[in-house]
């Protein structure tokens, strides 16, 4: 689970939950001096529900979760010099994951990844997914995916960033070269009929039980 501590203001923590709970035997140096930090807050968002507690991060990874413990607990376990203490009115919370976004970095100058990216990041989501058919080009083949990771290399991330694949009419044959690619997620394809401004063909069901048979499962 990617966590956020969210408020007026935002603070985030990241990555994900591990089971490890000691170090191996042939640690690297960096490792084993690496210190895990302590986060206390009075609302934790669990499963079905909001208490106090604790998680503890280590070079970024979640180490341990203790819900239901005081801060007094944390403080006597963690010690005063690794406990931050986010107090009662933060909310500590797995971050969201937004799947339809427009980040549209190509051909485009309203949005991008950075500016995209930092504003989820206050909005307590930590992974994007970017939308197909805004783009210019589109990301309809592995060509048009090719720039795209080109626009992100010169971009900078505040949270994960996922992409889907688009399906045009016209880019049947495109399609099966994308959905090798490991960076598309997943396609999209418009079913209803979309006015000539939209830019784009909607796809039949007909074209889409011949995409099913041909790239299957």
């Amino acid at each position: 689970y990617d966590i956020i501590v969210s408020n007026m203001q935002l603070a985030s923590l990241t990555k994900r939950f591990s089971t490890t709970r000691r170090l191996r035997r042939h640690a690297s140096y960096a490792t084993a001096k690496a210190v895990t930090t302590t986060f206390w807050c009075g609302k934790v968002v669990l499963e079905g529900k909001v208490m106090q507690g604790s998680i503890d991060v280590k070079q970024g990874v979640i180490t341990g979760l203790y819900p239901g413990e005081s801060y007094r607990d944390a403080k006597f376990r963690a010690g005063m010099d690794r406990l931050k203490d986010l107090g009662e009115s933060y909310c500590l919370m797995p971050g969201l994951i937004d799947v339809h976004t427009h980040i549209s970095a190509l051909g485009r100058d309203w949005e991008g990844f950075t500016t995209a990216t930092r504003a989820a990041a206050a909005g307590g989501i930590t992974t994007l997914m970017g939308m197909p058919l805004n783009s210019l080009p589109p990301t309809v083949n592995v060509e048009a995916l090719y720039l795209e990771q080109e626009a992100a290399k010169d971009s900078h991330f505040f949270v994960d960033v996922g992409l889907w694949g688009g399906i045009l009419p016209e880019s049947f044959d495109d399609l099966p070269r994308l959905l090798d690619s490991p960076y598309i997620f997943g396609v999209k394809a418009f079913l209803a009929p979309l006015p000539p401004s939209a830019g784009y063909a909607a796809v039949t069901p007909e074209q889409l039980k011949r995409i099913a048979e041909e790239c299957g499962p």
